[in-house]
């Protein structure tokens, strides 16, 4: 050791102490820490709120920069919550530049914990990539496994380190010791690095109960008399829908949905709830009151994806052109899968997480599995929709615009046929290399399966309008 440090000169040993030092900061296990840190997107590219929670009253310190320097700003924040279940903290970092890497380090007693994050994009921002997921009650070791996959696609592609949506049912129930021992168990690192690097935006799920605890630990701004929410990041606007409390007509709760979405300017709008409106029915059945209420403003407000959970599955269904996904694999027992449902297009069961990417008037959804493979993937361009390429070739692209379908990239003659998903032929015969083009205006409204043999064979669906 004597000789390694001396062939170190001063400046190396300095860096390697600060090495050292961050290492130390990223322990984010101490036990003394009894959740957090984690993070909530305020709704401002400015802003971010840090929330942890620890065992016994004693003075934190928070400093944060733009460097493991942290020569941005520090503070030492005020106990929000006394008592055996208090000793919580919520504190608002302000100033922020959007779009910057930010570490931050916090300071309680003996132990120094912390990670780092990404400020939101800017307000006029054109394109943003964000995950979503949900049901992770129950099994925080499958959890873990979720998060895992998360923490290597962000390694692979930072930009998705914006912010996570969970879909609900944190955990088993609302009581403290669940959500000690659940979501935000100390054993499990990949769960506790994805809540420190990026802002969990929830729903209200059955499993979280009155909701005691979960408001304590989750304050999203609430506009109403609900667990009800929305946010802008960047080109997207997500309403977060609280089926817990009424959202018939009438309600305040949908009177402020429908003025939320009149209201928003952004070119892409999502709506985020707990029961599904459309799924597998094999376990719950769908919730007829999203048909009935909230199925119509997707229609009116042009919202094309709705994430759900509540089935422990992923299922994939088109209504009238809106995208419905359950996105129930986070960690809970999955349920079995039986494939039926109005306008159900795919259901497994599986873990999984959704990657959501939005370049400009274009959107690809992929549906990803802790061992990296791919469930579904889902294509909205211009509103024309390429819906999962069974077997996709990236040469390839198939779409459908108008009355008309699209085939490029192919680089000789190939053979092609589509069908309907009953199986019905609608066409079938050989097309050119380069870009084709196929008349589809005697094409009934569905949902076709346009499959390729050649040099570059693909399988892949298409909606037709």
């Amino acid at each position: 050791m004597k000789r390694f440090f001396k062939k170190l000169n001063r400046k190396n040993i300095s860096f390697f102490l600060v090495v050292l030092f961050t290492l130390s900061v990223m322990r984010l296990n101490a036990q003394s820490f009894r959740k957090g840190p984690y993070l909530i997107y305020p709704g401002n590219p400015s802003q971010m709120t840090l929330l942890w929670q620890t065992h016994q009253s004693q003075s934190c310190r928070i400093a944060w920069g733009t460097t493991t320097q942290y020569l941005d700003g520090n503070d030492i924040p005020t106990e929000s919550g006394p008592g055996s279940n208090g000793h919580q903290y919520i504190y608002t970092l302000n100033s922020l530049t959007p779009d910057t890497k930010y570490f931050y380090r916090i300071i309680y007693g003996s132990d120094t914990i912390g990670s780092f994050f990404h400020s939101a994009v800017p307000e006029n921002a054109k394109h943003l990539k964000f995950l979503a997921y949900g049901d992770t009650r129950t099994h925080p070791e499958d959890m873990n496994k979720v998060t895992h996959r998360m923490l290597l696609e962000i390694e692979n592609d930072s930009s998705f380190r914006s912010f996570l949506i969970h879909t609900g049912d944190f955990n088993s129930n609302d009581y403290e010791s669940s959500w000690d021992n659940q979501f935000f168990n100390r054993s499990y690192s990949n769960n506790l690095a994805v809540q420190s690097e990026m802002p969990v935006m929830g729903v209200r799920g059955n499993h979280e109960g009155s909701a005691t605890r979960y408001n304590k630990y989750w304050p999203f701004p609430h506009p109403g008399s609900g667990d009800f929410y929305s946010f802008d990041y960047g080109p997207v606007h997500i309403a977060v829908v609280d089926e817990y409390v009424d959202f018939s007509a009438g309600s305040e709760q949908l009177l402020w949905l429908e003025n939320d979405l009149a209201e928003s300017t952004k070119p892409w709008k999502f709506i985020c709830l707990h029961e599904p409106g459309y799924t597998d029915e094999s376990y719950h059945h769908d919730n007829t009151d999203v048909q009935d209420y909230i199925q119509p403003l997707c229609l009116q407000y042009n919202v094309k994806v709705v994430f759900g959970g509540h089935n422990h599955y992923y299922a994939h269904c088109l209504v009238d052109g809106v995208h419905h996904l359950t996105l129930g694999g986070g960690g809970a027992p999955l349920y079995a899968v039986h494939h039926i449902g109005e306008g159900l297009i795919l259901s497994v069961s599986t873990f999984h997480f959704a990657e959501v990417s939005i370049d400009n008037d274009s959107i690809f959804i992929r549906i990803v599995r802790p061992d990296g493979s791919v469930v579904d993937s889902i294509s909205l361009v211009n509103n024309v929709d390429i819906i999962n390429p069974l077997h996709k070739s990236n040469d390839i692209k198939i779409y459908v615009q108008g009355k008309v379908l699209f085939v490029s990239g192919l680089k000789t003659e190939s053979d092609m046929s589509v069908t309907d998903m009953n199986g019905k032929v609608y066409y079938s015969g050989m097309i050119q290399a380069g870009q084709s083009q196929l008349n589809i205006k005697n094409f009934p409204s569905g949902i076709y399966l346009v499959s390729i043999k050649g040099d570059k064979a693909t399988n892949q669906k298409v909606m037709v309008y």
